[in-house]
């Protein structure tokens, strides 16, 4: 009579094993292997289909390519989008609608480094966004699931003087005219944009913090909204917007004590910034580190590395609606952490914070719906520098990284994917 109860508590148990075993599938080789190949960028188009962006260095500069795969991760065939007798920096993909892709990167181009950006389903129409023959230094790019995207970058001015332009595109056009937001000693810039299009540029100088936005339905950029900041801003700046609502975590450096992580944040449209709110713990340094911000599933995320006793730490700070921030969380004890990434929630899937640690993998830990991390999964590779891209798909998430193969005498890297299980 015991044996029925039995048999359905393990019937139970083995359905789910599966949801409580998730993890990440084995490696899927994207490059050969016997050359240097880095995967800079995944991103996911509808039906679960990734595309990667590749990096395959030559004795005499680099090839830019794209490759897709299906839901399964199977690999199509490898798309030339550019070559450079230099290297190709700062580069970034996303998926619109359909097969639509947007990419971004800087090449020298007749002597000097400039944005290029790319769109369609192998990237083809191409458009280089500023002249010679000043050089841009820095370019960040952002685009929501429709396929509307905005792209920031920051370019030499003159002696000791930089600018901050801006382009957007609507989904399924082309990039317009760059319009010109700063000139001084600005700092680099971030660029966010959410589902309805509305789009959003942050910026550091010497002791503000600067925000322009462009609405929805808007032609342009708004003049930028200046938040005092305590003490010196010190390098780059991490920003997100939704819905109206809009974050942005910087790092700064006071003359005596650690380096310190703030925030600010405009609750909704047509009100002001709040007061700055520190997220770091105040007795441990912040390394210099673009934050990575987050918004969706009614909360905000703000992801970094901080130096803890000899070695770096990943940290997430979360701010539920309704809530104030939490103090971080901590991950990676025992390693060296060279980079996050951070993704926000989806209608299905929730969000992800990852690390690539030295030499010792990459791991991956899930934020569950009480705001807490789940176990940090593991995946057992040998990275090849702190390069480590994600992707949210309906069904699963996707990772991009590079594993080092080689040695310091015949340096060799491939470029895998990685898809979680449900």
């Amino acid at each position: 009579m015991r044996l029925l109860p039995l048999l359905v508590a393990l019937t139970l148990w083995l359905l789910a094993a599966p949801a409580t075993r998730a993890d990440w599938g084995p490696p899927i080789p994207l490059s050969s292997g016997d050359q240097q190949s880095f995967a800079y960028a995944v991103a996911v188009a509808s039906g679960d289909r990734p595309a990667v962006l590749l990096d395959n260095r030559r004795a005499r500069g680099a090839v830019l390519s794209v490759r897709r795969t299906d839901a399964r991760g199977r690999p199509g065939r490898l798309v030339t989008v550019a070559r450079s007798n230099n290297s190709i920096q700062g580069i970034g993909l996303f998926a619109g609608r359909g097969s639509d892709l947007v990419a971004g990167w800087l090449e020298r181009i007749n002597g000097s480094r400039r944005p290029v950006v790319a769109i369609g389903p192998a990237l083809a129409d191409r458009q280089v966004l500023a002249p010679g023959p000043r050089s841009t230094q820095f370019m960040d790019l952002a685009a929501n699931r429709r396929g509307d995207a905005v792209v920031a970058f920051w370019r030499y001015a003159g002696t000791l003087q930089s600018s901050i332009f801006v382009a957007y595109r609507p989904a399924g056009g082309a990039f317009g005219t760059p319009q010109l937001l700063a000139t001084g000693t600005v700092g680099t810039p971030a660029a966010a944009i959410d589902e309805r299009g509305a789009a959003v540029v942050s910026w550091v100088d010497d002791a503000a913090v600067s925000v322009a936005e462009r609405g929805a339905a808007a032609g342009a950029f708004t003049a930028p909204v200046r938040i005092t900041a305590p003490t010196r801003p010190n390098g780059d700046i991490g920003v997100a917007i939704d819905n109206g609502r809009v974050v942005t975590s910087w790092v700064t450096s006071p003359r005596r004590g650690p380096n310190t992580v703030l925030v600010a944040e405009r609750p909704s449209l047509g009100q002001p910034f709040a007061a700055n709110a520190q997220v770091s713990v105040p007795a441990i340094t912040a390394p210099r580190q673009t934050p990575e911000v987050a918004l969706g599933g009614g909360r905000a995320l703000v992801a970094w590395t901080q130096r803890e006793d000899v070695i770096d730490r990943a940290a997430l700070a979360i701010r539920p609606d309704g809530g104030g921030w939490q103090a971080p969380i901590l991950r990676g004890a025992g390693v060296t952490v060279g980079a996050v990434d951070l993704l926000a929630a989806t209608a299905t899937r929730p969000p992800l914070l990852s690390l690539a640690t030295d030499h010792r993998g990459v791991q991956t830990t899930t934020i569950r719906g009480d705001g807490t991390p789940a176990p940090a999964r593991r995946i057992d590779i040998r990275p090849a520098g702190p390069f480590v891209s994600l992707a949210q798909g309906r069904t699963h998430t996707w990772l991009a990284t590079t594993r080092n193969l080689g040695s310091s005498r015949k340096p060799r890297s491939q470029a895998v994917l990685i898809r979680s299980t449900p």
